[in-house]
């Protein structure tokens, strides 16, 4: 009855005795509320290659649409992992044994009910749980090369998601320098900016200085400069009143792979356009978003003049 009185439907209940098979009454009733169901948790997977060829380092990354509590089953034999606040899993190493495809499975669980009314005790069974995969193909040839061959999604108890997998190599520990105090410039936008791309410029107030990363375009479309599509970009704001600025060092977009805190590769969110020698940008001043544009007003000293600026809807 507890779980009828959630699904929308006409019903009917006989009540018969079990010896006469005679019944005894029958009640009708109809439900017309539709219940709100559980939606699954969302997951992707951070994958690290350790000193040996033969294990790898995975970390999952999770969220939940109600924020109900996440956990992790890497297996059967373990305990689940109660993820933090966050939905950021530690790493966990898995070992490759054999040569060829290894299959892993990993479970995502919420601590809710499919709908008001299930629960274990009900046919219904509890929460949504999503199921990843991941096959992985190690090297054993003394090369310390392990391939992540696919990602797949697998449904379970009905469940869907989406699963981004990154590989992520043993790159140069990188160095930050007085300039360069990142592997890449710019920041994630706060959640509430409800951006489309996730990472944006950020003004230093401390040095007046813009933090930018910079797509080549012309006339709205992709182009580079001596080969190179993005670069990452410092001006110093030589005038903040007026949004005077200049370019003070240059380089190549993130050449480490970086990954950002939420193991995604950054996105770009400003752009030059070579045929009208435009910079546009989104930029975070303490906290706020701002859709900017500035015009190339000196091509010798590299200086831009803001021509508009929008708080980000």
């Amino acid at each position: 009855m507890d779980v009828l009185k959630h699904l929308p439907g006409n019903w009917q209940i006989h009540i018969n005795d079990s010896d006469s098979k005679q019944r005894w009454q029958t009640l009708s009733f109809t439900v017309d509320t539709y219940p709100e169901f559980n939606q699954p948790p969302t997951a992707r997977i951070a994958v690290a290659r350790t000193g040996t060829a033969n294990r790898i380092q995975v970390k999952v990354v999770a969220n939940d649409a109600e924020n109900d509590r996440i956990s992790v089953l890497w297996s059967p034999q373990e305990a689940p992992e109660i993820l933090p606040d966050d939905g950021i899993s530690g790493w966990k190493t898995l070992y490759l044994t054999h040569s060829g495809t290894h299959s892993f499975f990993i479970e995502i669980n919420d601590d809710s009910t499919r709908y008001p009314g299930s629960g274990s005790t009900t046919s219904a069974g509890e929460g949504f749980r999503t199921l990843l995969r991941l096959d992985v193909t190690p090297s054993f040839r003394g090369d310390n090369m392990i391939k992540v061959t696919s990602s797949n999604l697998n449904s379970y108890h009905g469940s869907a998601t989406k699963l981004l997998t990154f590989y992520r190599s043993n790159s140069p520990v990188y160095e930050p320098s007085s300039s360069w105090p990142a592997p890449y410039n710019g920041v994630t936008p706060p959640n509430s900016a409800n951006m489309h791309i996730n990472n944006i410029a950020v003004l230093d107030t401390s040095n007046t200085t813009l933090h930018s990363c910079v797509r080549i375009v012309k006339n709205g479309m992709p182009d580079n400069l001596d080969g190179i599509e993005r670069f990452d970009i410092n001006f110093s704001v030589l005038d903040l009143a007026t949004g005077l600025i200049q370019v003070a060092d240059i380089r190549a977009f993130n050449t480490a792979g970086a990954l950002n805190e939420n193991f995604e590769l950054p996105d770009c969110s400003g752009q030059f356009d070579l045929n009208t020698n435009v910079y546009s940008d989104l930029i975070m001043v303490d906290g706020q978003v701002f859709d900017t544009g500035f015009g190339l007003s000196n091509a010798e000293n590299l200086t831009f003049s803001l021509t508009s600026a929008n708080a980000a809807p």
